[in-house]
């Protein structure tokens, strides 16, 4: 979730095709075309609770939700990424 700004601190460029990004995918964003957290992602859609206040902030606990979403809507979402970077139906 926020990849990108994972990879630019990290100065590692990968190929958007292959990059699957809970921040971006359309059907999690919200009607403004914002992203949604994470934390609102896992709770709607995995019905999870994550980062949870008081708690630290667990970045094996944010990989895997995040790795759950994707799972959960793989087919949707490769669907997506073909038609927007490479324009394939």
């Amino acid at each position: 979730h926020g990849l990108l700004n994972d990879l630019t601190v990290l100065d590692i460029v990968h190929p958007p095709v292959l990059t699957r990004d809970s921040a971006y995918f359309a059907p999690f964003l919200r009607p403004n075309m914002q992203s949604n957290r994470l934390k609102d992602l896992a709770k709607s859609h995995l019905g999870i609770e994550i980062q949870q206040e008081g708690e630290s902030h667990d970045s094996i606990e944010d990989a895997w939700a995040a790795m759950q979403l994707y799972k959960l809507y793989k087919k949707e979402w490769d669907k997506f990424v073909r038609e927007t970077f490479m324009g394939v139906c």
